[in-house]
């Protein structure tokens, strides 16, 4: 399990994230098993970053503070991915304030070719800059982007402009 292999391998980057689900988040034993293991791992945990969909974060607000509380108290962080702008995504990013967010590929796929989305990113990104939480953008497949993104100040991006995914070292 990767998880555990945060506390064997210290080649792994400095931080690590890693997807989670609302189903498991739900889910009140793994949940006390994850946070009694980031407990009893403190270094580990200040590696792990544990990434939720906007939608499930917004989806279930209640149990993902709760979540995001637990963590922060273990010493690891909660972050957002695909995140796209609907009623609650402001508020949400608001009221969690997470590591960092990941931009859906639905934004950065369309920031050159249409002007409406951009305009609504270039919106999204004031009202979320105040907060200083990083953005990431997903799915970038081209390397013209790259300049745009840095234009608009992403932090980062991740998708096949910047290589193919490499295999991580044997546990």
């Amino acid at each position: 399990m990767v998880v555990a292999a945060v506390t064997r391998d210290s080649t792994l980057p400095r931080t690590i994230s890693l997807n989670v689900s609302l189903q498991s988040v739900g889910d009140a034993s793994f949940r006390a098993w994850l946070i009694q293991f980031l407990k009893d791992n403190p270094a580990a945990a200040r590696r792990l970053v544990f990434e939720m969909t906007g939608a499930a974060a917004s989806k279930s607000l209640p149990l993902t503070h709760q979540f995001a509380a637990e963590l922060r108290d273990a010493g690891s962080r909660l972050a957002l991915d695909h995140f796209e702008l609907d009623r609650g995504a402001i508020a949400t990013v608001h009221d969690l304030m997470p590591a960092y967010l990941k931009l859906a590929p639905a934004f950065t796929n369309e920031i050159c070719a249409r002007k409406d989305v951009r305009f609504v990113l270039e919106a999204m990104l004031r009202m979320l800059r105040p907060l200083e939480i990083p953005i990431i953008a997903q799915g970038v497949e081209d390397i013209a982007l790259v300049p745009v993104l840095k234009e608009l100040d992403i932090l980062g991006y991740q998708g096949y402009a910047g290589g193919r995914p490499e295999p991580l070292p044997t546990f």
